[in-house]
């Protein structure tokens, strides 16, 4: 028998396959729910399943991205300020540069 993924989910009623996938506890914060879910728009196991392993694989490659950009600081994880005006190896950024209006 076949054994349904732990992220592909039937609704009781209408029988579509849904796709749910928990967010890690440390980027909640940023995605701003504990859950993703998407429905798969099909009944039919055989092609939902496909579907719902390749949402599954960009989905934790997008929180791995996520996790690459932030910043462990005193045992929690933190975003970097986008405001901040410094390059790696504490290089300053060359002011931008603001184009002139050519009005007459």
């Amino acid at each position: 028998m076949f054994r349904i993924p732990g992220f592909i989910h039937r609704h009781p009623d209408s029988g579509i396959f849904y796709f749910r996938l928990t967010v890690p506890q440390h980027l909640r914060h940023i995605v701003g729910k504990r859950e993703i879910k998407r429905s798969l728009r099909t009944g039919l196991r055989t092609v939902a399943t496909p579907l719902a392993q390749r949402l599954y694989v960009d989905t934790r490659r997008i929180f791995f991205e996520a996790e690459q950009r932030m910043v462990k600081h005193r045992g929690n994880y933190v975003i970097p300020s986008p405001r901040k005006n410094v390059l790696e190896h504490g290089q300053q950024r060359p002011p931008r540069k603001i184009r002139q209006s050519t009005s007459c």
